[in-house]
């Protein structure tokens, strides 16, 4: 689970309550958490401390890291290649975009670090964000193809247009590591649009990830005001 220190309580547990019900096997949980404050365009929302509080409370997991973003981040882009401006988001969110990413590569490497000092293999990864809940789900992950997860990596559809939704994604670790890792591709320049969910939906096809857009699998991301965990 990566992102914001937020919503814990409100988000995450349900979530992890959903993901151990709904796949057969045991469950470690990596928690790689930002507590840097964003900025701009965000609602006023529950205080930081309290929502560290929240975090550090927290007591079913297996690697817990709190920790404050780098200030700057350079994707090292090609210099006659692409730019921020082809992340096609507002100024102040592609920063935001460099931070999820590189916590994403980060959180990842967190498992095979596990994984090497306890002698283990996972099976299995789930990426979630912390804010997230399930608006449709099926009875079981446990499926045949094409949901396959053992086999196929399985993402919720985008609501709003972009083909999938990046906040969710279940399937075979080696599968999840394309998608977690995906901050460093873009040395590569292999495409001009870096648009977060369509950029996403690129890299795995062009890594000839076997992946289903699973239309029963449906998320939502709990709204940002002072009621809620953000």
């Amino acid at each position: 689970m990566t992102g914001l220190v937020e919503c814990i309580e409100e988000g995450w547990r349900p979530t992890a309550h959903a993901i151990r019900t709904h796949i057969q096997g045991d469950m470690d949980i990596f928690m790689y958490l930002s507590s840097t404050e964003p900025v701009v365009d965000q609602l006023s929302t529950k205080p930081l401390s309290k929502r560290i509080v929240e975090a550090l409370r927290y007591s079913n997991f297996t690697v817990k890291v709190l920790f404050e973003n780098l200030p700057t981040l350079d994707p090292h882009y090609p210099p006659n290649c692409t730019s921020d401006k082809s992340v096609n988001q507002p100024e102040h969110k592609i920063p935001r975009y460099y931070q999820q990413l590189f916590g994403l590569s980060n959180c990842f490497s967190l498992v095979r670090d596990y994984e090497k000092k306890h002698g283990i293999r996972y099976e299995l990864m789930v990426r979630s964000r912390g804010d997230l809940e399930f608006l449709s789900i099926p009875s079981t992950f446990d499926r045949p193809e094409p949901n396959n997860i053992n086999t196929t990596l399985v993402i919720p559809p985008n609501r709003y247009g972009s083909q999938v939704d990046d906040g969710f994604a279940v399937g075979p670790i080696d599968s999840i590591e394309v998608y977690m890792n995906r901050y460093f591709s873009f040395q590569q320049c292999l495409t001009p649009d870096l648009h977060p969910e369509r950029y996403l939906y690129f890299y795995l096809k062009h890594k000839k990830v076997k992946l289903n857009i699973d239309s029963g699998t449906v998320v939502g991301h709990i709204p940002h005001s002072p009621k809620h965990c953000h």
